[in-house]
């Protein structure tokens, strides 16, 4: 039966769609992932963008230690009518592009929910990112890689597993959550990260093997926990701001890190331990390089708003008198 589906799914096939779901199922992948984070981080809330992370790398470890125990085989290496559109690694069972985009937009909501947006701008929200949930799972059968059963189930534990995250802190003796700050886990990511670099470098020099998404994880959040804790310390940069400078930060963000990528793959063949090195850049760039640029490019707009303010303040007192 869920052959039937997934070729009825496939049966709608064109280039449209082709475009069109290659960039839905992107949204599901890490690099999705990746670049929400820099957004979130730089723009909206450092405490969330470490939150966001936690829960979707939590995620990620669940979804791969399930597909190891199940060890599913993908759609299309059980019927020759399947037809494999995309290239894909490991098993089927459940849909890591469908659980990865749920946990996100389900801490997204959790956090939607928690704001002072007006109702219909949550409702909004709340709607558009159920909507790219469904494209999401149905791109992946659109390219034959799952069944309808692995992005369902995808889907659950990327609803289950913030609320049980959340309820496993809520447990915790309040004794706990006192002595574990921001600092202190970002230091044991840091340690935690070079360790990890360490092992897999020795592990690709001896046995020919590499994971891309481990070192890219690796070297982002190495990165990023080094330089939260200097930016911290020296630059101070505040993510809060106008909404129109903070479309102007997106902006910027997204063209510096584009940009850098792409020269980087040029000039880099970039597979094994590169993609450390160039994640690690970019983790930098991210929690160093940008913030410092925001605070000298917007200081100018700050201190002239501020004396705008003060000139209304003195005319408002010289009419007084």
């Amino acid at each position: 039966m869920e052959i039937n589906i997934i070729k009825a799914v496939q049966g709608i096939a064109n280039s449209f769609l082709d475009v069109y779901f290659w960039l839905i199922t992107k949204m599901g992948e890490e690099i999705f992932f990746l670049l929400m984070f820099a957004g979130i981080y730089l723009l909206y809330s450092k405490n969330f963008a470490f939150k966001y992370t936690f829960y979707y790398l939590v995620s990620v470890g669940i979804n791969a230690v399930i597909k190891i125990l199940i060890r599913r085989p993908r759609p299309y290496h059980v019927s020759s009518e399947v037809v494999n559109r995309l290239p894909a690694s490991e098993f089927s069972f459940p849909s890591g592009h469908t659980q990865g985009f749920v946990v996100q937009a389900t801490t997204g909501i959790q956090e939607i929910g928690k704001s002072k947006a007006k109702k219909p701008v949550k409702i909004t929200m709340l709607s558009v990112l159920i909507f790219m949930a469904f494209m999401v799972m149905l791109s992946r059968l659109y390219w034959g890689q799952h069944y309808l059963s692995d992005t369902i189930v995808g889907a659950m534990l990327g609803i289950a597993i913030p609320f049980i995250i959340d309820y496993a802190i809520f447990l915790c003796p309040q004794k706990i959550k006192d002595k574990i700050s921001l600092d202190f886990i970002i230091n044991a990511v840091f340690l935690a990260c070079m360790a990890g670099f360490v092992v897999c470098l020795i592990i690709q020099l001896a046995l020919d093997f590499a994971s891309r998404k481990v070192f890219t994880f690796l070297g982002v959040f190495g990165a990023m926990s080094i330089g939260y804790l200097l930016e911290k310390k020296y630059i101070k940069y505040e993510e809060k701001s106008l909404w129109w400078v903070t479309i102007l930060k997106g902006l910027i963000t997204y063209a510096v890190l584009f940009g850098l990528y792409f020269t980087m793959n040029a000039l880099f063949e970039i597979t094994g331990f590169v993609y450390f090195v160039v994640y690690f850049v970019l983790g930098l760039v991210v929690s160093l390089g940008l913030p410092l640029l925001f605070k000298v490019l917007f200081k100018a707009k700050k201190t002239a708003d501020a004396i705008v303010e003060e000139t209304k303040i003195e005319d408002g007192k010289s009419e007084d008198k």
